[in-house]
């Protein structure tokens, strides 16, 4: 099946295969690293989301990643089941908590 590159940043890509919408992140070597489905993305499972488990990684670029996630449900036509801001706003938050060297 073929692939194509919809939107690339310098940390994450979005690709399609098929009817597929992957957000995938490419590492500085080239090598690709975590990857989600724009369904997954789009998905709560309660009060937890990819957003938050993503985020709270220390090697994520916010920005970046929020950016890629973005054109992933556009690229894909899929609107989340919860409040995008909120649910990025929540990760960032939860990323600070827990790499907050002051505590």
């Amino acid at each position: 099946m073929t692939s194509k590159t919809y939107y690339r940043n310098k940390q994450w890509k979005v690709v399609s295969e098929g009817k597929n919408v992957f957000l995938i992140e490419t590492r500085k070597d080239g090598s690709e690293g975590y990857w989600a489905t724009a369904k997954e993305l789009a998905t709560s499972e309660g009060d937890h989301t990819v957003i938050e488990h993503v985020m709270e990684k220390s090697w994520v670029d916010p920005g970046l990643f929020e950016a890629g996630l973005r054109m992933a449900l556009q690229v894909s036509g899929l609107r989340p089941n919860y409040n995008l801001d909120v649910a990025l706003t929540r990760g960032m938050k939860m990323r600070y908590r827990i790499h907050d060297k002051s505590h």
